[in-house]
């Protein structure tokens, strides 16, 4: 075998295959992007150049979630960075050297506004505003302190109206830290008038290709910008919608053929390939669909076998990354330390897809059917949480609002209050419970469109509450059956990949970006709150005479379980969610047990939350070393750093959390359940007494529940959202057993 096909064969399986041992660094790196790139453009069967060159790589889909409200510029400044900013104003101000801004020379404005003279193929003018906004450092700049050449080609400028835009973006990721990108032509030179586009101008796929090849003999970054679906989405409003749709398929048969162009580029050395799309397209950012697709893959001329799914340490998940990882993936490629924030990327084998795929989803093996499936399912999970929450919360709120008015009424009258209705508010609060675990199974069935797909939710809930109800019918029974059952499905869905909390409307938005894998803070807050309302329940029924200690023991180690999937860094790995578990588990567990809280015992809990953070953070940098969680990571930068990252950590979990409790509408529920919860429990009047005598377990159950979401509130930068999960079931059955012990105090009464 000659000597280059043997290191490029060793670099496809090194990259790929997420082995431990490191390979010599391919030579160079070719990031191609295609702005406003949809996932079922990419997946076209038409794109056969593309397909070939993902070949011995991977494909999938990006979240596209950049700083701030989300713009093109911001995402390609994420892109170089690995973290999200946000990107002033001069962020597309590159030039190319022969260019001039205004009425003066390029490098003439450039040595007024820095002092200094430069060479360099390209100069970013925006380099000072925009280097100022980035915390860190870049791409380039990293590669530039390296001694690697980086090269940038191509625009996205516009002209309509005849205004001439400068959208320079893709220069980001090659400019260094005086704004000088040595290699390549971002200027005029590789556009081409067209009479037949709108406004004139349009790439030149030759003229690229000829400045590609140019830069290619010295740099070892390549960025090659092809703007005309970005121009296109600029030019959208003046555009009809059949002459829009013409347009883009003739530009992804231009794309196509350069690709092709690629795989017949070849010399000796190794290249890797990256095709993304930063920004999606209009129709779908007006929507909030923020994910755009990804080739990453070893540049071969010959035809490519089936691609495996893109997939990193951050996100854990076959066929998903994130912009945050493109840096990382880039600067390891080229043998470089990655910079801080995403991880590089790898590619899990197209068996990987039945981990994702819900369960009965159609996408067999192919990951290009597989990228539309779960693209499809993510934007079905986006459309329906919104609508979902709102009518899950304000559904909660008008029961319980109501149940306090029906009852206050009532208490000042003398009357019979709502439980002379008892059936009815028994189903509606069941109905409540019941919620999450509809929105859990839900993934199980064919999803229908919106809205249809919200009114199948409703009815499976509407189901869950009947079952129970009836299958259940002695008092309280229905409300532990049922959080045992949700208890135990998202602990045995979690255990086996979380496959349903991934689809499911209250598990993960990828689209959010905000989590990926683990068990989020939605399904944490009902997780802790359905054990204990599960466990404690179950308790009033078996804990008889001298089986109470074995029992109150059994329930203490079903209590370490939970904790256990939580803190696990392979399966919970949810850091708030722990601590909230240890504080409310532990609370119910002294209460059961007979003992009191006291400031003592919380103390001793707050020691038993180090301890447990701190194994768990020490055996996820052991099981991860090269892609720990963010709690593992967290240690690492306390050994590294001292206490300053972690402060910020703390500080930035704090203002989320603060911003939430102004704004979201979890934080109006929340609000209602504790008030609800802690008068009923602390206001000791006669139908808290019986329900004490009468549950005296459950009741202890609900008071550690209280404690359990106090600290989930504190310790999630969400916390109002798992606090408010973790409630409402909890008040649901406290509001039940207050009902019934109010109809019997009267049944007692009329009987006497």
């Amino acid at each position: 075998m000659l000597p280059g096909a043997a290191l490029l064969l060793f670099l496809a399986a090194f990259l790929f295959s997420g082995a431990e041992v490191r390979a010599a660094p391919p030579r160079q790196v070719v990031v191609l992007l295609v702005d406003a790139l949809s996932p079922a453009e990419l997946a076209d069967p038409a794109w056969a150049h593309v397909r070939r060159a993902a070949g011995r790589g991977a494909v999938g889909l990006m979240s596209s979630r950049a700083g701030g409200p989300h713009t093109a510029p911001s995402a390609y400044l994420t892109l170089a960075a690995g973290e999200r900013v946000r990107a002033p104003a001069l962020a597309g101000l590159t030039l190319a050297a022969y260019e001039s801004y205004g009425l003066t020379a390029v490098r003439t404005l450039y040595a007024t506004l820095r002092g200094e003279p430069a060479g360099g193929a390209a100069l970013f003018l925006g380099a000072a505003q925009v280097w100022a906004a980035v915390p860190s450092t870049t791409v380039g700049r990293v590669l530039a302190e390296a001694g690697l050449g980086t090269a940038a080609i191509g625009n996205a400028d516009t002209f309509s109206g005849g205004i001439h835009e400068h959208r320079r973006l893709g220069a980001l990721l090659a400019a260094d830290e005086r704004g000088v990108i040595p290699y390549g032509d971002v200027g005029t030179g590789t556009l081409a008038f067209d009479p037949d586009w709108p406004f004139g101008w349009r790439t030149d796929y030759d003229a690229t290709w000829r400045a590609f090849q140019e830069a290619a003999a010295d740099a070892h970054l390549l960025v090659v910008e092809l703007g005309d679906l970005a121009r296109l989405d600029a030019y959208a409003d003046w555009l009809t919608e059949e002459q829009r749709r013409r347009l883009r398929r003739e530009t992804l048969e231009r794309v196509d053929e350069f690709v092709g162009r690629l795989l017949l580029w070849l010399e000796e050395g190794d290249r890797f390939f990256l095709l993304l799309s930063p920004s999606p397209p209009r129709e779908a950012l007006q929507r909030g669909f923020l994910l755009t697709p990804v080739v990453a893959a070893p540049l071969e001329a010959g035809a490519g076998a089936s691609p495996g799914l893109v997939r990193s340490a951050t996100t854990r998940r076959a066929g998903l990354i994130t912009n945050l990882d493109i840096a990382p993936t880039v600067l390891a490629a080229l043998g470089l330390e990655p910079t801080r924030g995403g991880t590089p990327m790898q590619a899990a084998p197209p068996e990987a897809v039945w981990r994702e795929v819900p369960y009965g989803a159609s996408a067999g093996g192919d990951p290009w059917v597989f990228m539309e499936e779960l693209y499809r399912r993510a934007t079905l999970t986006n459309s329906l949480r919104g609508p979902f929450v709102r009518g899950f919360v304000g559904v909660s709120i008008l029961v319980f609002l109501g149940w306090c008015m029906w009852l206050a009424g009532a208490l000042a009258t003398g009357a019979r209050g709502p439980e002379k209705a008892l059936p009815l508010w028994r189903w509606l609060l069941l109905l409540i419970s019941a919620a999450p675990l509809a929105a859990l199974v839900l993934p199980l069935l064919p999803p229908p469109e919106p809205p249809w797909s919200l009114a199948l939710l409703a009815a499976v809930a509407a189901a869950a509450a009947t079952a129970f109800g009836f299958l259940f019918r002695r008092g309280v029974d229905a409300f532990v059956a049922l959080s045992l059952a949700t208890a135990a499905l998202l602990f045995l869905d979690v255990a086996l990949g979380a496959r349903l909390v991934k689809n499911s409307v209250l598990g993960y938005d990828p689209i959010v970006a905000a989590r990926f894998y683990g068990l989020g803070n939605e399904y944490m807050g009902v997780f802790i709150g359905s054990c204990l309302i599960g466990a404690s329940g179950l308790l009033d029924r078996l804990a008889r005479g001298a089986r109470r200690r074995a029992a109150v023991a059994a329930t203490c180690f079903f209590f370490l379980g939970g904790v256990g999937l939580l803190a696990s860094p392979s399966l919970g790995a949810n850091v708030g969610g722990t601590v909230a578990a240890v504080a409310g588990f532990g609370s119910a567990g002294i209460l059961l047990s007979g003992r009191e809280l006291s400031w003592r015992r919380l103390l001793g809990l707050a020691a038993a939350v180090a301890v447990v953070l701190a194994a768990a953070a020490a055996l996820d940098v052991t099981l991860h070393r090269d892609a720990p969680s963010h709690l593992g990571r967290a240690l690492l930068l306390f050994l590294r750093e001292g206490w300053a990252p972690v402060a910020a950590i703390a500080a930035r979990k704090l203002a989320m959390n603060l911003s939430l409790l102004r704004w979201t509408i979890w934080s109006q529920v929340f609000v209602v359940s504790l008030g609800i919860t802690t008068v009923a429990l602390y206001r000791q009047g006669e139908t808290v007494r019986r329900a004490d005598q009468h549950h005296p377990f459950l009741l202890k159950g609900i008071r550690g529940a209280l404690v359990g979401a106090l600290a989930a509130l504190a310790a999630n930068d969400s916390g109002v959202v798992a606090a408010a999960t973790l409630m409402i079931p909890v008040t649901s059955t406290l509001v039940y057993v207050l009902l019934s012990q109010r109809a019997a105090s009267f049944t007692t009464k009329k009987g006497n």
